[in-house]
C-alpha cells in the first residue's frame, strides 16, 4: 500500500450515495456508541482513489488494513469527533460518521460499506 493510500485511511469510513441517488443526509453524525456497534466487528469494504481495501475495526481497539500488504493500526470512537484512526507513527486523525445507506457510511473523503459480522 503506497504512503499516500495509507495516509487517505487515517480519515474514517464513508459511502458515497449510489449514482443517481438523491444526497444522504448529513446533518446527524453517527454517536460513539452507534460506531461501536455498526462498525466494530465487521468486514468493511473501504473505497477510495477507486481503489477498495479491506478494514477490519476490531472490538478492541486494533484496526487493521488489508490491500498487497497487512498494515495494524488502532481506531476508537468518540463523541465529540466520530471514529479515529492512527496508523504507525503517524497522527490519530478523527472523522464524523455518516450513514448513508442500510449498510453504508461516510465519513471524511472515504467511503465505506459493510459486509458482514467475522
Amino acid at each position: 500500500m503506497t504512503r499516500r493510500l495509507r495516509s487517505r485511511l487515517l480519515w474514517p469510513l464513508a459511502l458515497a450515495a449510489a449514482a443517481g441517488c438523491a444526497e444522504p443526509d448529513l446533518s446527524q453524525p453517527l454517536t460513539g456508541v452507534m460506531i461501536r456497534e455498526r462498525l466494530a466487528g465487521r468486514l468493511l469494504v473501504v473505497s477510495e482513489l477507486g481503489r477498495d481495501y479491506r478494514l477490519r475495526l476490531e472490538p478492541n481497539g486494533v484496526a487493521v488494513s488489508s490491500g498487497s500488504v497487512a498494515e495494524f493500526g488502532q481506531w476508537r470512537a468518540t463523541e465529540g469527533r466520530g471514529l479515529c484512526l492512527k496508523w504507525h507513527d503517524q497522527a490519530e486523525a478523527c472523522a464524523p460518521v455518516y450513514q448513508t445507506g442500510a449498510a453504508h457510511y461516510r465519513a471524511g473523503q472515504m467511503q465505506v460499506s459493510v459486509l458482514g459480522q467475522l
